[in-house]
């Protein structure tokens, strides 16, 4: 069995707070900010309004399907990887979309 120990000690020093201004805003944004205090005393800070792929930072198709190989690797084959991709991709000429679960199940 594999030893969680530092692990454990790591995630029992972060913290999560709610930060209403974000709550406020959503859906119009997923704003989240990190802020990650070092041990030497140096705070590192970074905020993100408009995470990648929301409306408003889109992600080109090329992105969705790198995120998808990525994502579907461990479990498929790339035949059928590009397969689903290909077929989900000209969804408007599918007459049966019975036809499709096989590819995507």
């Amino acid at each position: 069995m594999k030893n969680y120990s530092n692990l454990k000690r790591f995630l029992k020093k972060i913290k999560v707070v709610e930060d209403a201004r974000y709550t406020a805003d959503y859906p119009r944004s997923f704003s989240n900010r990190l802020e990650i205090n070092t041990i030497n005393g140096r705070k590192i800070v970074k905020e993100v309004l408009h995470p990648f792929g929301h409306p408003k930072n889109p992600m080109k198709d090329e992105d969705i399907f790198n995120k998808w190989r990525n994502l579907a690797k461990p479990h498929l084959q790339e035949d059928q990887i590009e397969k689903q991709i290909e077929r989900v991709m000209s969804l408007e000429k599918e007459t049966n979309l019975q036809d499709l679960l096989p590819v995507i199940h």
